[in-house]
């Protein structure tokens, strides 16, 4: 794939991206992490359309769209997907704005919400991560040595602490802001350290930071090597928030053919996950735990019985409302200039269409 043409966008960006987090002093690279390996189509064609598919590091919250890869479900739609990796969600958003990526998986955050309030046309179509009672995959958590001398009890404590998020303007700030709020506290009154996930667990081993937001795997990774204690699970303290989306770019809405296509195989995806985590029909989980270990940085299958799952709508619906009241804060926090139309950003067309092929999921 020939390099994607970031520059241009990029300085577009600079203008309505807030405070949400530091620009970087070049674009992203943007080479194919992988061309993912699809099955032939049930046909027996192997004229597969390739879809340029935009993601960060995989996680379990992009389930769906590997397990709908690895079982070959795209193939069965016809399509092959080109990986393309991103350090955050904030970088998928040039890309597929500029129609040089169709699809990207990631956070909401205030980019986003700032290039829609300048017209930037993109969509979200579909849910890819969730906190519903029970699937807390995020969570906060604090040092535990901290914990254990009793220098922490409760978020009052966290006054002038070093706080890790992995980015800012984005879900987990917003959730963690609710942690805040228990303890009388705002962003204002921590030292708020952006730090990318894969980091935490050598800033936390060096005393470099006290407490964050985290995800899994790395929560159940950093209580069982003794770094890290939990305080709670987002879906406590964040319930059903939209932690994670599907995104389309505009021009690959268009062809609605082919983005419906997509969405089928992905719902299939999710469907799968859901059997085996929200079912737990044995077969299906074991065989879906083997395809995350393979694909994930949580190589431990013990783990998945110990670890947050995110929730993942076996449906596809996204929560409007959730995404407006994260617009809210980006908004009260200086982080967003302008409200955008989250009416108009949320497309559930293709989740519609998709159902009308695969029927509601019970």
């Amino acid at each position: 794939m020939k390099a994607l043409l970031l520059l241009p966008f990029v300085a577009l960006l600079a203008g309505c991206a807030g405070a949400a987090g530091p620009a970087s002093s070049a674009p992203p690279s943007i080479a194919p992490a992988s061309a993912a390996s699809a099955k032939p189509a049930a046909s027996g064609s192997t004229n597969l359309e390739t879809v340029r598919f935009g993601s960060l590091t995989p996680s379990a919250s992009d389930a769906g769209w590997l397990i709908a890869d690895k079982k070959g479900y795209f193939a069965e739609q016809g399509i092959r997907i080109e990986v393309t990796r991103f350090s955050n969600g904030s970088e998928l958003v040039p890309p597929l704005a500029t129609n040089q990526l169709d699809v990207g998986g990631g956070a909401p955050n205030a980019g986003l919400f700032n290039a829609m309030s300048r017209d930037v046309q993109l969509f979200i179509v579909a849910d890819k991560g969730s906190t519903p009672p029970g699937y807390g995959f995020q969570g906060f958590v604090v040092r535990k040595d901290l914990v254990d001398s009793g220098k922490f009890k409760s978020p009052a404590d966290l006054k002038g602490w070093k706080i890790a998020t992995p980015q800012r303007g984005q879900s987990g700030e917003v959730s963690m802001s609710e942690i805040l709020k228990q303890g009388g506290l705002t962003v204002n009154d921590v030292d708020l350290t952006v730090l990318p996930f894969p980091d935490h667990a050598a800033a936390y081993a060096n005393n470099n930071i006290d407490a964050g937001s985290y995800i899994e795997p790395y929560i159940t990774d950093g209580v069982a090597k003794g770094l890290i204690s939990i305080y709670k699970r987002a879906d406590e303290y964040a319930p059903n928030q939209q932690v994670a989306v599907i995104q389309y770019a505009p021009g690959f809405a268009r062809k609605t053919d082919l983005a419906t296509r997509f969405m089928v195989a992905y719902l299939k995806g999710v469907r799968t996950y859901n059997d085996a985590f929200a079912k737990k029909i044995p077969a299906v989980r074991q065989e879906v735990i083997d395809l995350l270990a393979q694909q994930t940085t949580l190589k431990d299958k013990s783990l998945y019985d110990k670890m947050g799952v995110p929730g993942l709508n076996p449906n596809g619906a996204v929560n409007v409302a959730d995404l407006k009241h994260q617009q809210d804060y980006y908004l009260a926090a200086g982080l967003q200039k302008n409200a955008a139309d989250i009416d108009k950003l949320v497309d559930p067309s293709f989740v519609q269409a998709a159902h009308k092929q695969l029927g509601e999921y019970k």
